[in-house]
């Protein structure tokens, strides 16, 4: 974790990076985010921001080559 990598889930003090290379590496889904990194197994309030990147990655590794 760098100074500029925020941190997503603040009771675990899980990254934003680390969160990303999760969902790259096959958990799609909130639940199999928390098993892998730990986030979101505190207070709960990381979990909209959560679901944005799982969203975010899926689509960005979904997308079609166009070029």
């Amino acid at each position: 974790m760098t100074w500029d990598d925020p941190i997503v889930c603040v009771c675990r003090h899980v990254s934003e990076d680390t969160i990303v290379r999760a969902i790259r590496a096959g958990a799609d889904t909130l639940e199999k985010v928390r098993v892998t990194s730990g986030a979101n197994t505190g207070c709960g309030g990381c979990a909209d921001e959560i679901d944005e990147l799982i969203e975010d990655v899926m689509s960005e590794t979904c997308a079609p080559d166009l070029g």
